[in-house]
């Protein structure tokens, strides 16, 4: 069975999520896609930018000693 949509939006990540959230507030049919199943919040969150977070938040609480 075929299904239609307004938009497909490829990514789980905060833009990816919030713009499949407004659009389908606004009446469209939305699909979002992301292949990775742990990728919940997108690269951001699950790779880069937490882990650096967490590196500068572990090194100041070090050097408060």
């Amino acid at each position: 069975m075929k299904q239609k949509y307004d938009l497909i939006v490829i990514g789980f990540g905060k833009a990816g999520k919030t713009l499949a959230a407004k659009l389908s507030k606004m009446g469209k049919s939305v699909v979002l896609i992301e292949k990775d199943e742990n990728m919940y919040g997108g690269t951001c969150i699950n790779v880069r930018m937490y882990s650096i977070k967490k590196t500068c938040n572990r090194f100041y609480e070090y050097t408060k000693r």
